[in-house]
């Protein structure tokens, strides 16, 4: 990537090529250019640095896990699946719309590395992380 690309530019071009990518909110140096989007002005971001990522808590998992989902998510509806390591979807999960989180419980996945992806009505892939069950 080119440094002096935008970051919308730079996070296109690693879709493209297949490439993980983190969106990042610009440090405000008072240009008054990273004030919160019109929709999401009661959304407190000044502890988010990453946008895209999914957030698992606890990972490693035991019994249940809770997902916190990107905040640009909470206003639209899709699911979420869990993949085994071998791509099959073991668990497609829906979610509504306005919804922040969500706790799954584990006691039909053994011990193991999943992947927790979600996927907008579309079927779009939002955002993606690794999950591992261990008890």
């Amino acid at each position: 990537m080119q440094p002096n690309q935008t970051p919308a530019a730079c996070a296109l071009l690693s879709l493209l090529r297949g490439e993980y990518c983190d969106w990042q909110i610009p440090l405000d140096a008072g240009s008054g250019k990273t004030s919160a989007h019109p929709c999401y002005k009661k959304v407190p971001m000044s502890d988010k640095t990453v946008l895209n990522r999914l957030q698992i808590t606890p990972n490693p998992a035991s019994n249940n896990f809770e997902v916190q989902l990107p905040v640009y998510f909470w206003q639209h509806t899709g699911s979420i699946q869990i993949l085994n390591l071998l791509g099959r979807t073991l668990q497609n999960l829906p979610l509504a719309n306005g919804q922040r989180s969500l706790i799954v419980k584990t006691a039909h996945l053994p011990n193991g590395l999943y992947l927790c992806i979600v996927q907008n009505e579309a079927g779009a892939i939002i955002a993606q992380e690794k999950l591992s069950i261990v008890r």
